[in-house]
């Protein structure tokens, strides 16, 4: 076979050719190979002005014709030049191997040139990146906490080791029946809240995972088809004989941060992380006119839309947070942890549960004091716009939206719930702190 030009772009390869080539100036250099077991035309070498030499391979990317997962079209705009390895280090025969299990990648719809670094990734090792990625779209720690703890006690010890696309939905199925039935559930007890949340974790886990090229897009999840338990909201109130003894019980607790926690929570009906997590620049105990909210408040955060939510506080409440203010240890955090410097308390559960056994209160939780402060201000005839507004419940409807009423209004409110308790219960308990 006659030697051919040195010009010619292409030529069939073999071992001398390839080594007899020089960089002929171009800034683009690039002999094509035209040998009968060359895996497609796109494949050649390219020739760099150092005289280094990489095997690549030239394609178009396909992609599915609208929604269909098997009608495919060439993408004309989409040429795409992938360096296969350095001819020095690559034999001939490795390289057309290689070329052609892309090619035959690319003809199946899948883009050689995309990262497929997380392809085979475990939970395991992916829950990190997903963690990561709510945390830079701005979700709460306690959110992140939840969200971890759920997967941890759940689905690792089944799951973790498992590449994300080798999770069975009939076996996570599994799982999520146990949990709403109980069976699985920590507690021991029916937790479908518990198993919807966690159902709504893993669907975004491959969501995210999806996006980041974990798993093949359109991929089917595993929450899939799998049906969502009915969930039957708490309905636990403190009756007054129970309020009084939860009272008395506080009367008696040593020094630490749930004595002034579950007084504010009755007085203000927050939700409890938006009170341990408490900043002092949030706290505002004047009244200052001209103030997007002149009463006295807390800010609490701000809603999806980006309005902003105040807690309106009553006298007795500023006296608490008057009493913390003149024992601060932190100029940040109102309640510091005693562990982690400069953070704020993760959680008062043991306190509670102490307080709530010795009141002989069962399974309320903290959270049923917010409960407990839409029925007080029922008790004492407000309306439900002025109940959901003093509360910053989520809005659930469009007049809601519309339906806005002065900061005023909330603090008439909040000071006649703080009055009906006080003749209930008593002044704020200062002591033991």
């Amino acid at each position: 076979m006659p030697e051919p030009k040195p010009q010619a772009r292409h030529i069939p390869f073999t071992s001398s050719r390839i080594q007899s080539m020089k960089w002929d100036g171009r800034r683009s250099d690039i002999r094509y190979d035209s040998h009968p077991k060359a895996p497609g035309s796109g494949f050649g070498i390219r020739i760099y002005p150092t005289g280094r030499k990489s095997y690549v391979l030239q394609y178009r990317a396909k992609e599915r014709v609208g929604g269909s997962g098997v009608l495919l079209k060439t993408v004309r705009s989409k040429v795409h030049l992938k360096v296969l390895g350095n001819v020095e280090t690559m034999s001939l025969s490795t390289a057309r191997e290689i070329g052609l299990k892309l090619i035959q990648e690319v003809e199946i719809g899948i883009d050689p040139s995309e990262d497929r670094s997380l392809e085979g990734i475990t939970l395991s090792e992916f829950l990190p990146i997903y963690l990561e990625v709510k945390r830079q779209e701005g979700w709460t720690k306690k959110y992140l906490y939840d969200l971890q703890r759920r997967v941890v006690n759940y689905l690792l010890p089944l799951f973790g080791d498992r590449p994300l696309t080798a999770i069975k939905r009939s076996q996570y199925h599994q799982v999520y029946l146990g949990i709403s039935s109980g069976e699985k559930s920590i507690s021991g007890r029916p937790a479908p809240v518990e198993a919807n949340r966690l159902h709504a974790n893993l669907g975004n886990i491959f969501k995210v995972a999806e996006i980041k090229g974990a798993i093949p897009e359109g991929y089917s999840y595993p929450t899939r088809l799998v049906k969502k338990k009915r969930e039957n909201p708490r309905k636990r109130y403190l009756s007054d004989p129970e309020l009084k003894r939860l009272y008395r019980a506080l009367e008696d607790e040593p020094q630490s941060h749930a004595l002034s926690i579950v007084q504010i929570l009755c007085h203000q009906g927050m939700r409890k992380r938006e009170l341990l997590e408490l900043s002092w620049p949030d706290v505002h105990l004047d009244r200052v006119s001209g103030r997007e909210c002149e009463p006295p408040h807390i800010f609490v955060g701000t809603t999806k839309n980006g309005d902003k939510m105040f807690s309106v506080l009553s006298p007795q409440t500023i006296q608490i947070f008057q009493h913390l203010a003149s024992q601060r240890t932190s100029d940040e955090v109102v309640f510091p942890s005693p562990v982690i410097k400069g953070e704020s308390v993760k959680d008062i559960r043991p306190q509670w549960k102490r307080i709530r056994a010795e009141a002989d209160l069962g399974d309320f939780t903290l959270h049923d004091l917010r409960h407990c402060v839409g029925t007080w201000l029922g008790r004492l005839e407000k309306t439900e716009l002025v109940i959901s507004r003093t509360l910053n419940h989520r809005v659930k409807s469009v007049t809601e939206q519309y339906s806005l009423i002065p900061n005023e209004t909330k603090e008439e409110a909040i000071k006649e719930l703080a009055d009906w308790l006080q003749a209930q219960v008593g002044p704020p308990i200062l002591i033991g702190m």
